[in-house]
């Protein structure tokens, strides 16, 4: 930028210099001072911008008419193009409506960035599908995107690839959970509403969506503190189960008061569980010696049971067990083709049963099984 000359205070000055009051000096610009400005202006403007100002109102309608002109080359410039005549419009922030089947406020959340990779949702429809044992199963439609940042350069915007996915929300204090389908069934992510820091990390994803199905509220630019949520009532024991995930054939299956254990707490509390008749669930591998139905932790256990006759399994009781996982018993059971056994999910109650012949026999906890996969 060319000097100016200040004559009323005998020296020269750059245009920073506000000294002269009363006879001002206009700067003379060049064309190479212009394009030094506006770079250094686009620069500033890019690293003071905020996380949720790099996606202004109708940034995700212009990415769908983006995608359906066939994604030309020159994305920034389409996307300003679409945006500008929008940009005067206010940003709506109200929470989605609690309520079933009507529409939802289309609010565009960044649930997570992982791994170069950011994953967006934005909620269509929510429809209170059950009302039941411990909570409301709750039906979520919604647009799932992810946008790739290369080098973790998650501040800056970057194209967002949609599908359409369904899900479901789990909205109680008992099991809250959140429900995605995998494979042919659902897999069902538990958390600990009350005690947010204390949820694994894979399951803070889960944590926002539930926090904005369930309460209508949007965590997705900060982090959920446990005071935000202290007066909502979720019991403390949740912590113990934050981050568990378990199989169900169909979401629905949430609503059953099956505790999922693993085979160690069995073994461990396996007599009160029996006094109870607690209703449990359980996963291992299925193989029968002999008479003996068994579960077992594994199938290296499988193996060591085999040759050295250990007893690391649960015995289980299956003459009344449903035909679906009574064919599964007599498809694995002592077939030489599976000689490391079958890996099962079943559901059945806790009982004391006598294990041994006529000559020893002992009284260990056992499982009654009522179902299973």
């Amino acid at each position: 930028m060319a000097l100016a000359s200040c004559q009323e205070c005998g020296k020269q000055a750059t245009s920073e210099v506000r000294a002269c009051q009363r006879s001002p000096i206009q700067p003379t610009w060049t064309a190479l001072d212009i394009i030094l400005a506006l770079v250094i202006f686009w620069v500033l403007a890019s690293l003071s911008s905020p996380a949720s100002a790099q996606h202004p109102p109708g940034w995700v309608a212009c990415e769908f008419k983006w995608q359906d002109a066939g994604k030309p080359a020159d994305y920034r410039g389409f996307m300003d193009a679409c945006v500008k005549p929008q940009r005067g419009v206010r940003s709506e922030a109200a929470a989605a409506p609690s309520d079933s089947s009507r529409g939802t406020q289309q609010i565009v959340m960044r649930t997570g960035c992982h791994r170069d990779t950011c994953i967006w949702l934005q909620l269509e429809t929510k429809t209170t599908l059950r009302v039941g044992w411990g909570g409301n199963l709750v039906k979520v439609r919604a647009k799932q995107g992810e946008s790739f940042h290369p080098q973790g350069s998650y501040e800056t915007a970057q194209p967002i690839q949609w599908k359409l996915v369904e899900s479901y929300v789990f909205c109680s204090t008992v099991r809250p959970a959140v429900l995605n389908q995998h494979d042919n069934s659902w897999l069902a992510t538990f958390i600990a509403p009350g005690n947010p820091v204390a949820n694994p990390g894979f399951a803070q994803d889960a944590l926002v969506v539930y926090f904005f199905v369930c309460h209508d509220l949007n965590f997705a630019d900060r982090v959920i503190a446990d005071k935000d949520v202290a007066s909502f009532g979720y019991p403390g024991t949740l912590v113990e189960h934050a981050g568990d995930q378990e199989r169900l054939t169909s979401p629905t299956d949430i609503f059953d008061d099956y505790r999922t254990i693993t085979l160690q707490d069995f073994k461990l509390d396996g007599k009160d569980l029996a006094a109870k008749r607690a209703k449990v669930r359980l996963q291992g591998f299925y193989k029968k010696f002999g008479n003996l139905d068994t579960l077992q932790p594994s199938a290296i256990a499988v193996a060591a049971a085999r040759e050295y006759g250990s007893d690391n399994g649960v015995p289980l009781l299956t003459d009344d067990a449903t035909r679906t996982i009574r064919r599964v018993f007599l498809e694995c059971g002592d077939n030489p083709m599976r000689p490391l056994g079958c890996p099962v999910t079943i559901s059945g109650h806790a009982d004391m049963c006598n294990v041994g012949n006529l000559v020893a026999s002992k009284t260990v906890p056992c499982l009654v099984v009522g179902d299973g996969h």
